[in-house]
């Protein structure tokens, strides 16, 4: 909490709180005895608060009246954060999401038939009667708690096409299908295409 009262007396404890550390600041009677000085806990003296809390941040301008609380006064944060009754704090629980939903076009379903869409997969699918199906064809659960769709291990993606013998093809980083024999050729000229719009 800021402090307003800006006649500081010898004796006064000032505290701070930096990079979850907490920090100590003495008034004291000025070296002289005229004027107030703020003595850190490290023991170095500052001829205002500004100059202490920049210490304290290694450096960094800071308004010391901002940056500095009375001992004992609460700070702004936990005032402000305090429920009341009339105010109690907010809980929120996250809803569970459901990944099959029944599709909102039944057009073309045969009677006794719906169609549903499982969001895990992206597929529709069409089961008998107007229950709600529990497992799409694909084996994901209506209530996968991770939601990703995955059940049990993630099937390892398939590697790339090897030609493995003349007439054989490959498929090039376009997707187009690429015979053995015009491969290197082809990658050569991608190559020389990408370069070329650099």
């Amino acid at each position: 909490m800021p402090i307003e009262n800006r006649n500081l007396l010898a004796g006064t404890r000032l505290v701070a709180n930096y990079k979850k550390q907490r920090y100590v600041c003495n008034v004291v009677v000025g070296e002289k005895g005229e004027g107030v000085d703020f003595v850190l806990e490290d023991g170095t003296r500052h001829k205002s608060l500004s100059a202490a809390g920049s210490r304290v941040m290694a450096g960094q301008a800071v308004n010391g009246w901002r940056f500095w609380s009375l001992e004992g006064a609460a700070p702004e944060t936990q005032i402000a954060a305090a429920p009341t009754a009339a105010n109690p704090p907010r809980t929120t629980t996250k809803k569970a999401k459901k990944l099959i939903f029944k599709t909102p076009n039944q057009s073309g379903v045969a009677q006794g038939k719906t169609k549903w869409f499982c969001s895990a997969c992206l597929k529709s699918f069409v089961a008998d009667g107007d229950t709600e199906p529990q497992v799409c064809p694909e084996g994901h659960r209506i209530d996968d708690p991770l939601n990703f769709g995955g059940v049990g291990t993630p099937e390892k993606e398939p590697e790339a096409p090897q030609p493995v013998a003349e007439g054989d093809y490959v498929i090039d980083s376009d997707g187009r299908p690429i015979s053995q024999d015009e491969a290197p050729a082809a990658v050569e000229e991608e190559e020389q295409t990408d370069a070329d719009r650099a």
